[in-house]
């Protein structure tokens, strides 16, 4: 709660883009069960208080008031018996210049962190959810399609944590793909000519092509150029 608080100061600081002379460094607090709300209370009469950042048990706190004027009107109550009474001696003063600058930058960096902790807290909790389902399944699974059961290894990662309904092994899901395959062009067109293995499209026949380098026409012209220079020696020697 308290660095989301924090979160929405910054975030209001930056957007608004407020004065200068407005953050109240409180230091030296003796009391241990004091609240934000103690804050509240005790300065608002000496001006409106946006803003407080403190934690309890911590001797030194932060005030943003909504004007420069109230932030000196705190500074000045800090001494008063009814604040040193609930708050003990402390020493108050407006942050001002570098001081403030550092204080709204830790502000930001515990924005930051609170966001990266956040985006890792989720992405442990969608991963133990699919963990779960991986760890619990027997060494053997039955594919919904074939009615055969398999083991683990026949399925991929994605169909496993799937549910028991719709869990195809391998084998199946490309046989699916082959049967869902419209493509305009023949079965001839689309095998490699120097492997003879068949692809569903085109696109992953070139894949295959350029990274095996099986171009035949690029093989035929290599297998002439060697034969060419065959007889080119031949021809020197003679």
């Amino acid at each position: 709660r308290h660095e989301k608080d924090c979160r929405v100061m910054v975030y209001n600081a930056m957007k608004t883009g407020i004065e200068s002379g407005l953050i109240v460094k409180i230091d030296g607090i003796s009391a241990e069960k004091a609240e934000k709300k103690d804050f509240v209370k005790l300065f608002e009469k000496n001006g409106n208080v946006a803003f407080v950042d403190y934690k309890s048990g911590e001797m030194v706190a932060y005030l943003r008031m909504e004007s420069a004027e109230d932030s000196q009107n705190v500074v000045k109550a800090s001494t008063e018996e009814s604040v040193t009474s609930v708050l003990g001696k402390i020493n108050a003063k407006v942050l001002e210049n570098s001081e403030e600058k550092s204080y709204f930058q830790r502000m930001e960096e515990s924005k930051q962190q609170y966001r990266k902790r956040k985006q890792h807290e989720r992405a442990l909790k969608k991963s133990s959810s699919k963990r779960q389902r991986w760890e619990i399944e027997d060494e053997e699974v039955k594919c919904s399609a074939c009615g055969v059961t398999l083991p683990r290894y026949k399925f991929s990662k994605r169909q496993l944590v799937k549910s028991k309904a719709t869990r195809n092994c391998k084998e199946c899901v490309q046989k699916r793909a082959a049967l869902q395959n419209t493509s305009k062009y023949s079965r001839e067109e689309l095998q490699c000519k120097v492997c003879k293995e068949y692809f569903t499209s085109r696109n992953k026949l070139f894949k295959h092509i350029n990274a095996l380098g099986h171009d035949i026409g690029k093989i035929e012209e290599k297998s002439r150029d060697v034969v060419e220079k065959k007889e080119e020696k031949k021809r020197g020697k003679r």
